[in-house]
């Protein structure tokens, strides 16, 4: 299926998020749709899109892109709905996973496809160069440009303007994630902390395995009296790969810990931002100072 046929009509937006939301597990709450007002657009689409997410229980952030910046947009921005205007009507666009090459995308019809990113980079184009192509059109007519100085007035148009051009009304488009407050082990599942764990536990296991392995086999060597060179050269081997393997576990420790520590930060800035101002100011100075010394 090609990327046209997986758009949704702008009309069905909330089961877009509520599919989207169910098949990526964002902990969506099951709630009564509502129906889309009519000729959304710009800043009144934004906030209805917040609104239905937060009364859906999920956290949606809106972006933009720049013309250039559209292939790093697609690739980091799943589980996202990008707006399109094609033939004078606005569709949705529903990604639900991305990688460098292809994104899976969700369709009307309920069925996943996944779809080369340069095909819907050129979907999501098409609009911006058409715009900008009119724009030309209006100048070379008014200047009275032609031939190949316009061919050549107009590569170097279309390349200024999109090089520092915006989306705006051309296209919208809303990340879709967990809430803050979500459960810690959907967050943990939404981060790929738990996947990034295992890795990192089988890797530590492979490289003290292959540590063990290397050292015993130059004990047998030296034990039985066994002075051929293959033992010494298959220790060094695996010496080599157990540096490397090091460096690998090494490099998953602290993408595993940064990862964790962020999770714990925002864990912990939602719990402050939620208790009560009142309670806060309240306390006063003197109770805060004493649970910090009692604490420390």
């Amino acid at each position: 299926m090609s990327a046209e046929d997986m758009l949704w009509p702008i009309e069905r937006i909330a089961e877009a998020i509520e599919l989207l939301g169910k098949l990526e597990r964002l902990g969506v709450r099951e709630v009564p749709l509502p129906r889309t007002p009519p000729d959304l657009r710009g800043s009144a689409l934004d906030k209805w899109v917040e609104d239905l997410c937060s009364l859906m229980s999920i956290d949606a952030n809106g972006f933009s892109y720049r013309y250039d910046d559209l292939s790093a947009v697609l690739a980091g921005a799943a589980p996202a709905l990008i707006r399109v205007e094609l033939r004078g009507r606005s569709y949705l666009l529903a990604i639900a996973k991305a990688s460098r090459n292809h994104l899976t995308l969700l369709g009307p019809a309920i069925k996943k496809a996944r779809v080369p990113t340069a095909e819907v980079m050129n979907l999501l184009r098409t609009p911006m160069l058409e715009s900008v192509a009119e724009e030309f059109d209006r100048f070379a007519a008014s200047v009275g440009l032609s031939g190949q100085d316009a061919n050549k007035a107009r590569a170097k148009w279309t390349s200024n303007r999109l090089s520092n051009r915006r989306t705006g009304s051309l296209g919208e488009g809303w990340a879709l994630g967990l809430r803050p407050g979500a459960p810690v082990f959907a967050q943990a599942r939404s981060a790929h902390l738990t996947q990034n764990s295992l890795r990192l536990v089988i890797w530590y296991a492979i490289q003290f395995g292959l540590s063990i392995l290397g050292w015993g086999l130059i004990g047998h060597s030296i034990i039985s009296g066994d002075r051929d060179i293959a033992w010494v050269l298959a220790w060094l081997l695996l010496l080599i790969t157990v540096a490397v393997l090091q460096a690998v576990v090494s490099w998953m420790t602290i993408r595993v810990s940064n990862t964790a520590a962020c999770l714990l930060k925002q864990r912990l800035l939602v719990g402050a931002l939620s208790i009560d101002s009142e309670s806060i100011r309240n306390a006063g100075v003197g109770a805060f100072l004493g649970q910090v010394i009692e604490a420390g």
